[in-house]
């Protein structure tokens, strides 16, 4: 962060200015410790990327061989221990999970989100789900009509938070989604 205060000469420090803030999104700031380190360098939002509630998903879609500390290896209700602990550091109200809709089915997408909320958090940052390629199809499990319900009851439980908008105006919108 002394670099970032450099840079900026002296004008950026999260520190000392409450409207400056350091967002920082990953699964790595996980214990106690590397939470309180982040706070004390000035990170004030802790956001999760939760990505996908089921834990089949979560290992199937999220596991890379090549990394020592995958995604997919953190079940749901590990990752509802993590955020309590970031709550005690941070606040709840300065946790940002984030999901991607479209992952899940419908039913463990909205149990999971209502979870959520009643425990407590207020912000919930979430994105829908796009292929890349034809092959991918077979990764969504909601269809287009779960997904906008799915995406309307979240915009409810939580006005907070980045959302990503579904524009069924689109022409291209039956190409990326299953029908």
């Amino acid at each position: 962060m002394s670099e970032m205060k450099i840079m900026t000469s002296g004008k950026f420090d999260p520190l000392k200015n409450k409207h400056q803030r350091i967002k920082i999104s990953t699964h790595l700031l996980n214990s106690e410790d590397t939470m309180l380190e982040a706070k004390k360098i000035g990170i004030k939002r802790y956001i999760y990327p939760i990505e996908a509630f089921n834990s089949d998903v979560r290992k199937n879609l999220m596991t890379n061989s090549k990394l020592i500390e995958n995604k997919g290896d953190v079940t749901f209700d590990d990752i509802m221990k993590i955020l309590e602990k970031a709550s005690n550091i941070f606040g709840k109200e300065n946790i940002e999970p984030v999901i991607v809709i479209g992952l899940d089915t419908y039913e463990d997408t909205i149990n999971n989100v209502r979870r959520l909320k009643n425990e407590g958090y207020t912000l919930l940052t979430r994105n829908i789900f796009r292929i890349y390629d034809n092959d991918q199809f077979d990764i969504y499990k909601m269809n287009l009509e779960e997904i906008i319900a799915a995406n309307e009851e979240i915009n409810i439980l939580f006005p907070l938070g980045y959302k990503q908008v579904v524009d069924l105006n689109d022409n291209k919108i039956n190409m990326n989604y299953k029908i």
